[in-house]
């Protein structure tokens, strides 16, 4: 995701010296009247176009445009805006349109900064890519019922606090609204169908959204970063939610899924650190909801949870990013059906103390429990047999890893970086040596050989099992009076999860 922001913005800076030289090299007009440039594009016709005057005659103040000028003893109408005319004129603070221009061309008032009113006609029919683009003091537009088509990035980066979108869109674009940050709301009526990609990404000041009956597909990034938007609710008929779609949406509280979505996309709630309730409407054959989470049901693959989740039996992988900076579970307690913790999955979950890593779980993927700071040990089954880079990169509070395998898992050089420095490592009796030998795992300089037992049967209790009176004793054999919840502990002989 970092890399694309990259590539993103080097994109732009690109963009803008290529059109900066473009502007400057076609400085260029036939008649200038009222200040304002012309060249003819047709004489037999009489029609002209707004056009350049050149960097020192930089259009500024509230410009009217005309539909008609007189020339020559002549009288051409006035059809178009040349793109790019009004680049950068940071001084030009209104605008009005004429009838006569049918369209705003790609890039036209790019970067008008001081621009506050622009009053389009009732007739208009579209507006070009990046066409009011770095607007920063444009509050408010309202766009005719006449306009079908609207470019990409058009009001990205501007000012707006208002939208008024009329019912001739069908398509919002990708990077339409990009980085309003003063937006506060929005409405997408019903004959929208689809809203693009980045379309309101980081209008952090958006606190209303609602989506019109129409819509069919919401594209990647389309509210990322929209961290005031207190709840969104998704139409029927909905078939796509993009990835990374509502990324940083850290108040929104709860969602519900219609029976109609299809694709959620890889990450689309990431970093929704308030949600308290997810579910899937009946009848959605692609997902289901159990133990407030969103899980696939082709193969049970849980995509994402909350603070409320108890993930239920079944399932077979946590999805990557499915906790994604979820601080406020203090213990996870996986079933047994899990075969696979993904990348990223309780990245920054920085509120767990306890985790249970099942006996039939065999792969942890890269940064899946980065950053748990609070995370005190670790037991590895002994069927694992990878665990990725950087998988519990610094969880600085870590002082015990049992690994239950005589066989040791394929680790990475930061699979255990940042770990707290006296951490002891516990092997099954007889394999020190074997850990002493095998890549990375030989950092540890605490090996402790254990005999697990039979370890492989972890029994859950309660507070108020009859039986938690029996001798309890911790991984080290010592006895304890007072157990922590997600804490495992030996009694009579087996391993138990306090829960």
């Amino acid at each position: 995701m970092i890399a694309t922001l990259k590539n993103r913005t080097i994109s732009r800076l690109l963009m803008t010296l290529l059109l900066s030289c473009s502007v400057l090299s076609s400085i260029a007009y036939d008649f200038k009247v009222d200040n304002i440039y012309y060249n003819i594009l047709s004489e037999s016709k009489k029609r002209v176009e707004v056009t350049f005057g050149g960097i020192s005659d930089a259009y500024t103040g509230d410009i009217i445009i005309p539909g008609y000028i007189e020339h020559n003893g002549g009288i051409y109408t006035v059809t178009r805006i040349r793109p790019e005319t009004f680049w950068g004129c940071t001084g030009l603070t209104g605008i009005t349109v004429p009838t006569t221009i049918p369209t705003i061309e790609d890039y036209t008032f790019y970067g008008c900064s001081g621009l506050k009113e622009i009053k389009l006609p009732e007739n208009i029919t579209s507006i070009g890519n990046y066409a009011f683009h770095g607007c920063s003091n444009l509050e408010s537009i309202r766009i005719p019922d006449s306009v079908t088509a609207l470019g990409k990035s058009a009001f990205e980066s501007s000012g707006l606090k208002q939208i008024e979108i009329g019912t001739g869109i069908t398509s919002i674009p990708d990077g339409a609204f990009r980085l309003c940050g003063s937006l506060t709301s929005i409405t997408i009526h019903d004959n929208i169908t689809s809203i693009g990609n980045s379309a309101f990404e980081f209008c952090t000041k958006l606190g209303s959204a609602k989506l019109g009956k129409g819509l069919d597909r919401i594209g990647d990034c389309a509210f990322m970063g929209c961290s005031l938007l207190p709840e969104i609710f998704f139409p029927d008929g909905l078939t796509r939610i993009g990835a990374l779609a509502f990324e940083g949406c850290s108040n929104l509280s709860s969602i519900k899924i219609p029976y109609s979505v299809t694709t959620i996309g890889e990450s689309a709630f990431d970093g929704c650190s308030g949600f308290t309730s997810i579910a899937v409407e009946g009848g959605n054959s692609s997902y289901y909801d159990k133990g407030c989470a969103i899980i696939e049901a082709a193969d049970n693959r849980l995509v994402h949870g909350c603070k409320n989740t108890v993930i239920p039996d079944g399932v077979t992988s946590i999805g990557k990013w499915a906790f994604y900076n979820c601080a406020e579970p203090t213990n996870i307690i996986m079933p047994e059906s899990i075969r696979d913790i993904e990348e990223f999955a309780f990245f920054k979950c920085t509120g767990l103390t306890g985790i249970i890593i099942p006996q039939n779980t065999v792969t942890i993927g890269k940064y899946a429990f980065y950053q748990c700071n609070r995370l005190q040990s670790v037991t590895i089954p002994a069927g694992m047999k990878s665990i990725g880079d950087g998988a519990f990169f610094e969880c600085k509070e870590i002082v015990n890893i049992y690994s239950h395998s005589k066989r040791p898992a394929s680790i990475e050089e930061r699979t255990f970086d940042g770990i707290h420095d006296t951490a002891t490592l516990y092997v099954p009796t007889g394999t020190k040596e074997i850990y002493q030998a095998s890549p990375y795992w030989c950092n540890f300089t605490n090996i402790i050989e254990k005999d697990f037992g039979n370890s492989s049967d972890i029994t859950p209790i309660a507070d108020d099992d009859e039986n938690t009176h029996s001798p309890i004793y911790d991984l080290q054999g010592r006895q304890v009076k007072q157990m922590l919840k997600g804490g495992i502990y030996i009694r009579n002989g087996k391993a138990t999860l306090y829960q």
